[in-house]
């Protein structure tokens, strides 16, 4: 797993990402296209001040995982912000990933927010966000996990 680069991701169209689209369908997620589709009609591009999309690739440019964060646009408080279309391939999920990522995520969002927020709609999602140093919680709106960094 040493030849995996964690990076920003500046723009979709630079990036060969259908592979994890089709798999995370065939998974009946579909956030993924849902990601894929809003940068399509610009609702989110994650270019906003405090706001990046992240993305673990092989040695090769391969695209094995990704991530988004972005201002809670749930809350009125400026310094939450919003773990978004979290996505690890099946292949690459429990080798550290999936870690990598995130960590490098909420180093990011650390420069911008007080509070990070998501929502995991799966049990496997919340035990993740949770190793992570997540609590649950249902005091943000529409979030099950939250943050202080």
């Amino acid at each position: 797993m040493d030849r995996i680069s964690i990076r920003r991701i500046d723009t979709m169209a630079k990036v060969e990402w259908d592979h994890l689209c089709a798999e995370s369908r065939a998974e009946d997620l579909r956030f993924l296209t849902r990601l894929e589709r809003e940068y399509a009609i610009g609702e989110n591009t994650s270019g906003e001040q405090g706001e990046a999309l992240f993305g673990a690739c092989l040695e090769d440019g391969t695209l094995i995982a990704v991530g988004g964060i972005t201002k809670d646009s749930y809350s009125d408080i400026e310094e939450t912000g919003r773990i978004r279309r979290f996505y690890v391939s099946a292949d690459y999920r429990q080798y550290g990933v999936g870690a990598r990522l995130l960590a490098e995520m909420i180093r990011y969002a650390e420069s911008y927010y007080e509070w990070l927020v998501l929502f995991a709609d799966t049990e496997r999602a919340s035990r993740f966000y949770m190793a992570h140093g997540f609590l649950e919680s249902a005091d943000y709106p529409f979030a099950t996990h939250f943050m202080k960094i």
